[in-house]
């Protein structure tokens, strides 16, 4: 015996968006920031994988309207997965299609003060320099300047790590001055210390 028929419903099917296009992802001090191109009509979610677990919920507290997302509060040195996935809302129902996958690695982009309390002293032909040790602990080392006739060239070879240095050849000229500049672990190289002179030739 048939019964009888049920209730006639009716499926809309919407394709969903297509993978947003030109994404990039830069990787800043603490924070790594995204961009895309947005197409009319389309709002964005950005996730962030956690390893190789894909996020149920994005980063962004609401759809992204705009181009760009900025997240912050990163470690610096430590690389992070994103995708960037558009949405579009028909009736009142949002549907996301595919994401497109970028990476970015946040990095310390401010450098170290610079060294204090730089004080040069003649050893014999050659010149000693002394100063206070930085107190960031990231520090990797010093970079030292002798200026000449108002050019400065850097004279150590590789970074110095102790606070002093010595010039062994300072020039045949009368007097010489030098500062310093210190770098920190990812290369950011502080502005110079206070230039000291020293008088070579009475």
């Amino acid at each position: 015996m048939q019964g009888e028929a049920s209730n006639i419903f009716s499926i809309r099917w919407v394709k969903p968006p297509s993978p947003p296009t030109q994404v990039r992802a830069e990787g800043e001090d603490g924070r790594v920031s995204l961009t895309w191109d947005k197409e009319n009509g389309f709002s964005y979610n950005i996730y962030r994988w956690e390893g190789t677990i894909y996020p149920l919920f994005p980063v962004n507290p609401s759809p992204v309207t705009g181009s760009s997302f900025t997240e912050s509060k990163l470690q610096n040195g430590m690389t992070y997965k994103y995708e960037v996935r558009a949405i579009k809302t028909v009736s009142g129902i949002p549907y996301e299609g595919e994401g497109t996958v970028v990476t970015a690695t946040p990095r310390k982009l401010t450098p170290p003060a610079p060294p204090a309390g730089l004080k040069l002293e003649k050893r014999g032909a050659a010149v000693l320099l002394n100063w206070m040790a930085n107190t960031e602990a990231d520090v990797a080392g010093y970079n030292v300047y002798r200026v000449v006739g108002g050019k400065a060239d850097k004279i150590n070879d590789k970074l110095v790590t102790e606070p002093q240095f010595v010039d062994e050849k300072p020039g045949d000229t009368r007097y010489v001055s030098y500062y310093l500049t210190a770098v920190d672990r990812s290369g950011n190289e502080s502005s110079g210390s206070k230039e000291e002179i020293i008088v070579l030739k009475e």
